[in-house]
């Protein structure tokens, strides 16, 4: 893991972002302390399976001639919370 003083940093952002895109992890300290950690975005687990599983839903209610909204989603999702 790289460390980077903040007046550095601030000079080389956009290079900074492209490593992290690479799956670097830089933190970036002021006066010698760690502030923050920049890091490759990782996308939730499972995120693309509720997409998935959003589409194949909607794709069997129209099959049988249904409508379904992002609303009346919300709302199955919600009845079992309450």
């Amino acid at each position: 893991m790289k460390t980077i003083g903040s007046i550095e940093a601030e000079g080389q952002f956009a290079a900074l972002l492209d490593r992290a895109e690479h799956g670097e992890e830089i933190v970036v300290t002021r006066l010698g302390k760690p502030v923050v950690r920049i890091s490759p975005f990782e996308v939730a687990p499972g995120s693309a399976d509720a997409h998935q599983a959003m589409e194949e839903l909607r794709s069997r209610a129209n099959r049988i001639g249904m409508s379904v909204t992002i609303d009346d989603i919300r709302s199955w999702i919600n009845e079992g919370r309450a």
